[in-house]
């Protein structure tokens, strides 16, 4: 009986060790780029430090914006290839690509919440410039906002309860702005005469871009609208903001100019230090987006053979009549 015991009991120790194993770490970065020289965007994939770049889309339309899935390997980009602007979603090496709207108006930057429920986007479907949600098979689409002005640059909080957008809705200049998850409850986060735009929210607060100090940089400020930081001082114009997954690098690209045709993907901690360049094309790599993939399934706990679950049954059956 104490043999039984002990393999149950071997078992469960190392489903609780397994269990307190911390979450595998980012692998892989999606982006766009141009660098095969054909003109247009196509949408790859390449390790962390820049190497293995894999090439996933090959059409003559444009295909950009690529955003991972929190609870499978595929990702979502935008693509002109039937015409307009749509939203598709393919496996992680370029395979089973699906269109995922399909509108008389252009359908773009679509981003996951961090518990795979929704992808939020942007649309001018029904007129003007707003931002939309959807399931992850392109149903049950909804409306979030309603604004004489342009509303873009969607991303996510880390709760997935909240969002945060680019908007002009209060006259000319782009402007900061969160709402929750259904659209209600509008808060405006930044006040300042140009622009303020690409945001991503973190662990670490909101980060964007702006024009505020002559030059294009990153810059972080509190949900609130307080606490607001520079964090790069770079010659160069940053954009395409990314939070890695981990919470321990942010990623973006990075040009001599804001209009350049040629950009690289960066990547930094969220206090500004160890700026490291990713990529080296005379093209534009922009539009980054990080996420971990595993090569290899991985559900976070052990999967125990059907026969050796029925051989410790049985076994315990045989155990309990010899007391």
């Amino acid at each position: 009986m104490s043999y039984v015991f002990g393999i149950i009991f071997l078992l469960t120790s190392t489903l609780v060790t397994l269990a307190r194993l911390p979450p595998p770490q980012p692998s892989w970065i999606a982006l766009t780029s141009q660098r095969d020289g054909q003109g247009n965007n196509e949408i790859y994939t390449m390790r962390l430090d820049g190497s293995q770049p894999r090439r996933l889309t090959l059409t003559p339309a444009n295909d950009f914006a690529p955003a991972w899935s929190p609870a499978a390997p595929e990702i979502t980009f935008t693509s002109n290839r039937d015409g307009d602007l749509e939203l598709y979603r393919m496996r992680f090496d370029g395979s089973n690509v699906r269109r995922l709207t399909d509108s008389p108006g252009q359908d773009w930057g679509a981003v996951w919440s961090p518990d795979g429920k929704w992808i939020a986007f942007v649309s001018d479907r029904d007129g003007n410039q707003e931002i939309y949600r959807m399931r992850p098979d392109g149903s049950q689409v909804e409306r979030l906002t309603d604004s004489r002005g342009e509303d873009w640059a969607v991303a996510w909080s880390p709760d997935a309860q909240q969002l945060v957008f680019a908007s002009r809705r209060d006259g000319g200049d782009v402007e900061i702005y969160t709402m929750n998850a259904d659209g209600s409850n509008p808060q405006r986060v930044t006040y300042h005469p140009g622009l303020d735009a690409f945001p991503v929210w973190t662990p670490e607060g909101i980060f964007f871009v702006a024009d505020r100090d002559n030059d294009v940089d990153i810059y972080k400020i509190h949900p609130d609208g307080g606490d607001l930081t520079r964090v790069t001082y770079t010659a160069l114009d940053e954009s395409y903001l990314h939070w890695s997954p981990d919470a321990d690098r942010l990623i973006f690209g990075s040009s001599h100019s804001f209009r350049a045709e040629s950009w690289d993907i960066y990547s930094m901690n969220p206090d500004g230090s160890q700026i490291q360049r990713l990529t080296y094309t005379l093209n534009t790599d922009n539009f980054p987006a990080a996420a971990w993939v595993m090569e290899k399934p991985w559900r976070g706990s052990v999967m125990i053979p059907l026969g050796v679950v029925i051989l410790m049954s049985m076994n315990f059956r045989r155990a309990r009549k010899s007391i």
